[in-house]
């Protein structure tokens, strides 16, 4: 992963992801309703490269025994509790993110709108192929939602 003097590349992809994210919720954060107990977007079956499936494990792994035990015992009550969370991400822990510091690139993006290639042939402002993807808490009013540049 890395020879000990430089950080992965995934983790300066997180951060640029995040330092865009952070920048785009302070231009519209009336707009949207991502925060913290907000798990709207966080679901089963967004993608996890291996070389971030790697990062998780090795902060996993860094944590004191008391935190990794924690942990754990926090994900074993999410898989013994009733299927009503069936379709919620496996890392949520009473709607919080529990590998936050680890967390895959795709959930550094989530609540932005995305510009995403178009599975039913929609045509959004003239770029064929592609299509608005965003959480459906976010900018209600269709009247804000940020132009396609800024997607």
């Amino acid at each position: 992963m890395t020879d000990g003097t430089k950080k992965p590349i995934v983790v300066g992809l997180h951060e640029n992801v995040s330092a865009f994210f952070d920048q785009f919720y302070k231009k519209y954060s009336a707009e949207m309703k991502c925060g913290l107990g907000c798990s709207q977007c966080c679901v089963q079956g967004v993608s996890v490269f291996p070389v971030e499936a790697q990062l998780i494990q090795e902060w996993v792994l860094s944590l004191s025994e008391l935190e990794k035990k924690s942990l754990i015992n926090s994900w074993k009550k999410n898989t013994t509790e009733p299927t009503q969370q069936a379709k919620k991400c496996e890392f949520l822990s009473n709607d919080t993110c529990s590998i936050y510091a680890a967390r895959p690139t795709i959930c550094h993006s989530q609540g932005l709108p995305l510009r995403v290639k178009s599975a039913t042939g929609v045509v959004v402002s003239g770029e064929n192929d592609f299509e608005l993807s965003m959480c459906e808490l976010n900018f209600v009013d269709e009247n804000k939602i940020p132009n396609p540049s800024e997607w």
